[in-house]
């Protein structure tokens, strides 16, 4: 699978135990600037990495203003 964090080269800033919360990382992306993501796996097993903030800290944080954002009123997480 081709992957963001690896084509750019990007720096890990948070990386959660369980693959459904994910890797916060932050990439410098050619003309257009410092951008922070977060690669994570859903419930049925496809990966996504998705822009957040970049004053978001933590992969947590990340997840839970992803799914705010999707309006997503709960999340679960599998183990």
């Amino acid at each position: 699978m081709r992957s963001l964090r690896n084509e750019l080269d990007a720096k890990v800033i948070d990386r959660s135990d369980g693959a459904q919360i994910g890797i916060l990382f932050e990439a410098r992306i050619p003309d257009v600037g410092t951008k922070r993501f977060l690669q994570f796996r859903c419930a049925d097993g496809r990966d996504f990495e998705f822009p957040v903030p970049l004053n978001i800290k933590t992969a947590l944080e990340a997840k839970e203003w992803v799914c705010k954002w999707m309006d997503l009123k709960e999340w679960e997480i599998r183990t």
